[in-house]
């Protein structure tokens, strides 16, 4: 069995779907590393980040009720920069295979 975890996009002309695919137990060894990621980036209000969603973060001046609203642009590049080194971790990500697709609409 294998697991992907993904996530879309649209901007009504291009339709984007990517993420990663892995088995269980690959999951089982990034998780924790990415929960803990998760707890080093602090939200506007100074509690710990519970979930990273990129269209959030990068859109956040943009949704009405985005929880990353009143973040700087450096507070969007070191979050992504946490993130990215998580998923560049040799150990941590050695078996997560990336998967992407965009059509045009």
């Amino acid at each position: 069995m294998m697991t992907l975890y993904c996530d879309e996009s649209d901007d009504g002309q291009t339709y984007a779907l990517s993420g990663w695919l892995a088995v269980p137990s690959a999951w089982n060894t990034l998780e924790p590393l990415w929960r803990a990621m998760l707890k080093t980036i602090r939200m506007p209000d100074d509690s710990e980040c519970r979930a990273f969603h990129a269209a959030d973060i990068v859109g956040r001046d943009l949704i009405h009720d985005s929880p990353f609203k009143g973040w700087t642009f450096d507070d969007e590049k070191a979050a992504f920069g946490k993130a990215i080194a998580v998923i560049e971790d040799p150990h941590a990500a050695a078996i997560l295979w990336p998967v992407g697709v965009a059509l045009q609409i």
